[in-house]
C-alpha cells in the first residue's frame, strides 16, 4: 500500500512538471513569435540622425555617388550624425570601407538594414580600439588578433603615431604587434620628422 501512494505522488509530481514544461515552452515561444515581427518591420526614416564614428587616424571623407565629400571627418573618433538616406548612399558607394570599419555606424537599426551586420562581427568598435593603448599588453593584443586586417593597419597607425608623437607606449606591446604584424615597431622611424 506504501508502494502505490509513492508511486502515486510521484505520477503527479511528474504531471506537475510536465505542465510546468509546457507552460514554459508557451512563454518561450510566444516570446520570440513577439519579437520577430517588431524587428522586421521596424523602419528608419530617410531624415533619421545615425551616429558615425571615424575609425581612421587621420583624415576621412565620406563620398557619394557623384564623387563629391558628403561628409568629412578631420580625426580619429570624431563623431557625427549623418541622416539615413545620405549614410545609405555612402555606405553603397564606400561599401569596403564601411564593412572594414574605416567608420563605424553606431545604430545596430541602421547597420542591420545596411547588411552590415557579418561584416561588424569582425569590426572593432571605437571602445575597443580606444583599448588599444590604453589596456595591458595581453589586451591590445587580443584586440589585434580580433581585428580585420584594414583595422589592423589602422591599430599600427595608431601605435605609431602615440609612439612618435612622446606618448609612453609599452615595449612589449611594440614587440608583439610588431611580431604578429612583420613590420618593426621598435626602430620605426617617423616619416614625417627625415631631414631631406
Amino acid at each position: 500500500k506504501q508502494e502505490k501512494t509513492d508511486i502515486t505522488t510521484l505520477e503527479k509530481k511528474i504531471a506537475e512538471q510536465q505542465a510546468q514544461i509546457e507552460e514554459l515552452m508557451k512563454i518561450i515561444q510566444g516570446g520570440m513569435n513577439a519579437v520577430a515581427p517588431i524587428t522586421n518591420t521596424e523602419d528608419i526614416n530617410a531624415d533619421e540622425d545615425i551616429l558615425v564614428v571615424s575609425l581612421t587616424p587621420n583624415k576621412l571623407n565620406l563620398v557619394g555617388s557623384d564623387g563629391s565629400t558628403l561628409f568629412s571627418f578631420d580625426a580619429m573618433y570624431e563623431e557625427q550624425y549623418i541622416d539615413y538616406a545620405s549614410l545609405k548612399e555612402i555606405v553603397r558607394v564606400n561599401r569596403d570601407m564601411a564593412k572594414n570599419g574605416r567608420f563605424y555606424i553606431l545604430d545596430e537599426k541602421a547597420v542591420n538594414k545596411l547588411r552590415l551586420k557579418n561584416n561588424y562581427k569582425n569590426v572593432l568598435t571605437p571602445e575597443q580600439m580606444k583599448q588599444i593603448l590604453s589596456s595591458n599588453t595581453e589586451h591590445a593584443v587580443e584586440l589585434y588578433k580580433l581585428a580585420n586586417a584594414t583595422q589592423q593597419q589602422t591599430i599600427l597607425d595608431v601605435v605609431r603615431q602615440a609612439k612618435f608623437n612622446g606618448k609612453d607606449v609599452d615595449y612589449n606591446l611594440l614587440r608583439e604587434l610588431g611580431e604578429l604584424s612583420g613590420v618593426n615597431l621598435i626602430d620605426a622611424e617617423d616619416a614625417t620628422q627625415i631631414e631631406k
